[in-house]
């Protein structure tokens, strides 16, 4: 599975981030994850200038026995090199995607 992320920082962005995204089964629980700085790892989210878009392209490789059913996908920000997690403007620290992503029998 593949996810295309595109960001447009409004504002210069001054620190070194680096992308999580979650694939999460029903009990959130974490089954299949990505996380590297942007553009695959060719960005630095520190050299962004305001106003620009970035493209940036997660892989997840999915679990041979992940079963079939509804999961959620998570995407959030982290400080680099500590960990922080970026808040969002709501005060999350991710983005749940609104819709479930089904996967089917493999």
């Amino acid at each position: 599975m593949t996810l295309r992320l595109v960001w447009h920082p409004t504002e210069r962005v001054t620190e070194r981030y680096k992308v999580f995204v979650h694939l999460l089964d029903e009990r959130g629980n974490v089954v299949a994850q990505h996380d590297g700085e942007p553009a695959a790892n060719g960005l630095r989210t520190s050299r962004w200038a305001a106003g620009e878009y970035v493209e940036d392209v997660h892989p997840l490789a999915l679990p041979p026995t992940l079963p079939a059913g509804a999961y959620r996908l998570r995407v959030g920000m982290y400080a680099w090199p500590d960990g922080a997690r970026l808040p969002l403007a709501t005060g999350a620290y991710a983005f749940d995607l609104p819709q479930p992503l089904t996967v089917t029998g493999r």
